[in-house]
């Protein structure tokens, strides 16, 4: 951040009031660290040349420099007797906490100040920070960056040649693909950096191959009902090696057609991992980009666990990918990825285990909807155990054993392969935010209610790494056009949630949108709750569903809609005509008085929600 002026002459005098009564011994050593942790450098040369070579570093790394205070002048001015002293201050206000990042003992706010003072035996010393210390020395030693700049710089600290870009995307996944339309069509020129495959996780590693899979344990089902249609079956076999095979055909030409569309778009792809450099400045290898718009796309990643032996574990990338079906598996987690497939490998015939740390499976859904498909997952095998405290994974005679506390008794569990289905995380921690001036925490970046990051404004961020919207790859391309949409007309767009309806597919799957029942009355809301087990409705009978569950909750006041949830009954596409009305303020009587076709799941609609 910058300071007024003003401030600067209230910091300044604080200043003056603490170098007046710091005491800085000297000695034989150029470097020397009190115990306050203060950094304190020797000069080889007077005070001036001191002066004269620090500020040239600075010009030559492009930081502003604010002022120069003879200290001991204003002494003099005040009657007070000092010895020669002279403060510097300087920075970038986006450079400024990468300054203090880079120099954690120099224990200052913004801006830097960085005060050179002279002791009784005449010796010159720079006091709070060793970014100076080379440039004491007796002989000028060539300029070198300090960390935060040095990816800007080549081996021997000479500045590389950037390219110029209007606008450079980090991630060519949904999310980025989703800003290079509106930027591209407002004629900007455009760079995407992807260290992986074009399209991201969802086309390449996550929901597109996994619903292939799905797929087949969706057919595996159907199958197990057949005697229900009066036909007779044998037993099924799936040849798993066959479907990984059919699921990485199936998507082996994602990238190469998303690399030809962006060809189209004059957009530039370059391959390579990508860190920031300066706040504007994004270093690929050997190359240096700068921008005007910087959009952090990176997606997630999954989630690290902190357990001892969690190296052992594999990811949801690893099981897209294992040709051979292990005979049993530990989900670490229960979350969407666990879910999703557990079904898949119990039905083919693996045994499988969830182990979640909170008291319920998919905690941010609703708790009934929750117990519905829980009460289906045990049914076809799968054991499920909540309120869990996973202590360590180790290899035991081939398998994996995980050791663990449920209800208060330590367990163990042993399996072929043990997953972590912790969920994911914003995939950001290598991007070097520190030199690009971007806040964040906790691996989270902050950013406005326009995407935008809250201390670099030519920083903005869409997909997997907004800290604030579900990890769905429709609201990534959704946030991807609103931050082209802000780069090209300025910051007024920000995204609207309400109504966006998700899935687990599982088989059956669970669907929601809106509130939860819980998450509604918290809220305040009075609520009619329209619960349905359409288990021996004629629809759900017709198609020998072994789950067909229902919850809409609506506003006694208003009669509008604040959430609906499904397992099975075709929820995962009925769930969307009630994200519709909650988007667009459709009362819960128009929706019911809709006329749709019959017999359709969706004519039951009127029946959810209360009348025939």
């Amino acid at each position: 951040m910058s300071r007024h002026p003003a401030s600067y002459l209230v910091s300044l005098c604080l200043s003056l009031l603490l170098f007046s009564l710091l005491e800085v011994a000297a000695g034989p050593a150029a470097k020397a660290g009190g115990d306050d942790g203060i950094v304190r450098v020797k000069s080889a040369v007077p005070m001036t040349e001191a002066i004269s070579r620090i500020k040239a570093d600075i010009a030559s790394k492009g930081i502003m420099f604010f002022t120069e205070i003879d200290q001991a002048k204003l002494a003099s001015d005040a009657g007070i007797e000092l010895r020669p002293s002279t403060l510097l201050v300087f920075g970038n206000p986006p450079l400024g906490t990468q300054f203090i990042t880079a120099n954690p003992n120099a224990g200052l706010d913004w801006p830097v100040r960085l005060l050179l003072t002279q002791d009784d035996n005449g010796d010159v010393w720079a006091v709070w920070t060793d970014f100076v210390s080379s440039l004491l020395s007796s002989e000028p030693a060539p300029a070198v960056p300090p960390p935060h700049l040095q990816n800007a710089y080549d081996e021997r600290g000479s500045p590389m040649r950037s390219e110029q870009f209007d606008v450079v995307i980090l991630g060519g996944g949904n999310a980025g693909i989703g800003v290079a339309g509106p930027v591209r069509r407002a004629g900007l020129s455009v760079a995407m950096v992807e260290s992986h495959d074009l399209g991201g996780t969802c086309p390449n590693r996550g929901c597109t191959p996994k619903k292939v899979l799905i797929a087949a344990g969706h057919t595996l089902h159907e199958i197990e009902r057949a005697a229900v249609h009066k036909i007779s079956v044998d037993k099924p076999m799936l040849d798993w090696a066959a479907l990984i095979d059919r699921e990485k055909d199936m998507i082996k030409d994602i990238p190469d057609n998303l690399a030809r569309a962006m060809t189209r778009r004059n957009v530039e792809v370059i391959k390579g991992h990508a860190a920031f450099a300066a706040p504007n400045v994004i270093r690929v290898g050997d190359r240096v980009l700068e921008a005007k718009h910087i959009v952090i796309a990176t997606g997630s990643k999954p989630r690290p666990l902190p357990i001892p032996g969690a190296e052992h574990m594999i990811t949801s990338d690893d099981m897209l990918s294992e040709r051979q079906r292990p005979d049993s598996v530990i989900f670490v987690g229960g979350g969407v990825i666990s879910l999703e497939f557990a079904h898949v490998y119990a039905r083919a015939g693996t045994s499988v285990t969830i182990l979640e740390a909170l008291p319920q499976l998919l905690p941010a859904m609703d708790a009934d909807a929750v117990a519905q498909l829980q009460a289906e997952s045990e049914r076809i095998g799968i054991a499920v155990k909540t309120g869990v405290s996973v202590k360590r994974i180790e290899p035991a005679n081939g398998r994996l054993r995980v050791i663990f506390v449920h209800d208060g008794i330590e367990q163990s569990a042993e399996a072929d392969r043990a997953v972590n289905g912790a969920g994911r995380v914003a995939n950001i921690d290598t991007l070097e935010l520190a030199a690009g001036g971007i806040e964040h925490g906790n691996g989270r970046v902050a950013i406005d209610r326009h995407l935008r990051s809250t201390s670099n404004p030519q920083v903005y961020v869409c997909g997997d790494a907004v800290p604030i919207s579900p990890q769905l790859s429709p609201i990534a391309t959704y946030e991807g056009d609103i931050v082209g949409r802000n780069i090209v007309e300025g910051p007024k767009y920000s995204p609207d949630y309400t109504g966006m309806a998700t899935s687990v597919y599982t088989v059956p799957p669970l669907a929601a949108v809106g509130l939860t029942e819980a998450a509604a009355r918290q809220n305040g809301f009075d609520v009619d709750i329209h619960s349905n087990d359409m288990h021996d409705w004629f629809s759900a009978r017709t198609y020998a569903e072994t789950v067909a569950w229902s919850k809409i909750i609506v506003d006694r006041k208003t009669d509008r809609i604040v959430g609906a949830h499904f397992v099975g009954h075709a929820g995962q596409e009925l769930i969307n005509i009630f994200g519709l009305a909650i988007r667009f303020d459709i009362a819960a009587r128009q929706i019911r008085d809709n006329v749709y076709a019959y017999p359709t799941f969706s004519s039951d609609i009127k029946h959810m929600l209360g009348h025939g």
